[in-house]
């Protein structure tokens, strides 16, 4: 048997494969324009800057023309956290480019000086974007100040991404200060939304805020967990109760401990009966929990 008809055969395979290779590599060329970031040395130096918190040196890169570069330097300025850095970035709410002012408002947010909470206000009233208006509303509530809640609490959302960013804003005020009467209430309102995402952030709301006062709602609570096919919103509207001290609260985490089909909700029923206001009428509950298989 002749070998030519072999070598030819392979090196019209190579041919082939090196013809599909390329075109392939032509295709994705076109589907993502841009390079990988590590062949930019620009790019590579403000990760650089970064590691070192050089604050200076990532200001002045938000001067520069190439856009993802001002992309990479608002976002480092987030993780290097750094309070001169706020003019700068609140400049940089004003960039033609979507993703620097997104980027800006997140780093704003990751200092949450209240000084800021005015040129996020003036940004986002001409902000047409609503992602980032999103974002921006979710700042006011990291910068922590009795404004803030005044701000959020006299919000009127008017699409799906301004309603997500009022609660993200209640979510990030909860973690450090009490809510109003006012954010309570609308949080608890959110709880009867279709929308999965928000009723889950309302949820996490009444559950992680500091010292928030949930008596007067107690009864529409109870109602949700009870409708509430979600096992992680009913974990943690579970928490939400740990400070509601009344019989019908301590029935139903009773109950939740014995029946509910998920043992995530039934330790976080566990935990709340375990607070100082139920600890004492709840001993029996946790020998009997002692025995669950999970």
């Amino acid at each position: 048997m002749s070998i030519r008809p072999i070598l030819t055969y392979l090196l019209l395979s190579a041919f082939l494969f090196t013809s599909c290779a390329e075109k392939e590599r032509s295709k994705a060329k076109k589907a993502n324009p841009h390079p990988n970031k590590f062949h930019n040395q620009e790019l590579v130096q403000v990760y650089k800057w970064k590691d070192l918190r050089l604050t200076d040196r990532l200001i002045e890169a938000l001067k520069n023309e190439n856009e993802l570069v001002r992309q990479e330097a608002t976002l480092a300025l987030g993780s290097v956290i750094d309070r001169e850095a706020l003019p700068a970035l609140i400049k940089a709410l004003n960039d033609t480019v979507l993703q620097v002012r997104m980027n800006a408002t997140f780093a704003i947010g990751q200092i949450g000086d209240t000084s800021a909470i005015d040129a996020i206000v003036r940004a986002y009233i001409k902000e047409p974007f609503s992602h980032v208006r999103l974002e921006m509303i979710q700042t006011l509530g990291k910068c922590n100040s009795q404004r803030s809640i005044d701000l959020i609490d006299g919000y009127a959302p008017t699409t799906k991404e301004d309603s997500l960013g009022m609660m993200w804003g209640y979510y990030r005020l909860g973690l450090k200060r009490p809510l109003s009467p006012v954010s309570v209430e609308r949080t608890v309102g959110v709880l009867k939304t279709q929308r999965t995402w928000m009723r889950a952030i309302a949820c996490h709301v009444l559950a992680r805020s500091k010292g928030v006062n949930l008596s007067n709602f107690n009864e529409a609570i109870i109602a949700h967990i009870r409708d509430e096919k979600d096992p992680v919103m009913r974990m943690a509207l579970c928490l939400s109760l740990r400070n509601v001290d009344n019989d019908d609260t301590r029935d139903l985490l009773n109950d939740l401990v014995y029946s509910d089909p998920d043992e995530r909700v039934r330790v976080n029923a566990l935990r709340s009966l375990g607070s100082g206001s139920h600890l004492e009428n709840s001993f029996p509950v946790f020998m009997e929990a002692l025995r669950d298989e999970h």
